[in-house]
């Protein structure tokens, strides 16, 4: 529901006399054709509406004028970031050892903190804190979910949110060490 509800409002000044407007929107400062273009009557423009953008783009806002001269304004930046989870749940570095997780019938609960707009969260768990070779890529609407493993040594988890298909970058990575009972 929020999504569809959601959008970026782009508003600027009144140029007197001019007769309409034109907004325009860039994927860079120095792109010489635009992504979109939309000719309005008004001195805002509402755009986004049930779609989430995110990044950084650039727009600018054109008039005519009855002399048949036209303003521009210079580009600007317009940017939405949709942000990642923050991670709750083990702690960074918490160790845990072979037979705790025996009792744990070989789970581990990850946790984090819901985010606006989503829709779902991808936890992904790791052997290296770069995700070369995700061990494991799992998709829930919940802010939780209890992985089962035998993995030894040090795991590397983070999540991402996902909204309408889109996704936020990763969060940040935690470590999560499991260790021998002698260790």
């Amino acid at each position: 529901k929020v999504i569809e509800d959601f959008d970026i409002t782009l508003r600027w000044k009144d140029f007197p006399m001019a007769t309409g407007y034109s907004v325009s929107l860039f994927k860079d400062s120095e792109s010489p054709k635009p992504l979109y273009s939309k000719k309005i009557e008004t001195t805002r423009y509402v755009m986004n509406k049930d779609k989430v953008m995110n990044g950084k783009y650039f727009y600018d806002v054109s008039s005519s004028l009855p002399s048949g001269f036209r303003t521009l304004s210079r580009r600007l930046p317009v940017q939405f970031s949709f942000l990642p989870p923050n991670l709750v749940f083990p702690a960074k570095d918490a160790a845990l050892t072979q037979a705790e997780l025996a009792e744990l019938k070989q789970g581990i609960l990850f946790t984090w903190t819901r985010t606006n707009f989503t829709d779902q969260y991808i936890l992904e768990v790791a052997g290296n804190e770069e995700f070369r070779g995700p061990i494991i890529k799992k998709t829930t609407q919940s802010n939780y979910l209890v992985l089962k493993t035998r993995f030894k040594g040090g795991l590397w988890w983070r999540v991402k949110s996902v909204a309408n298909g889109f996704s936020s970058p990763p969060s940040e990575a935690r470590r999560v060490i499991i260790k021998k009972q002698n260790d």
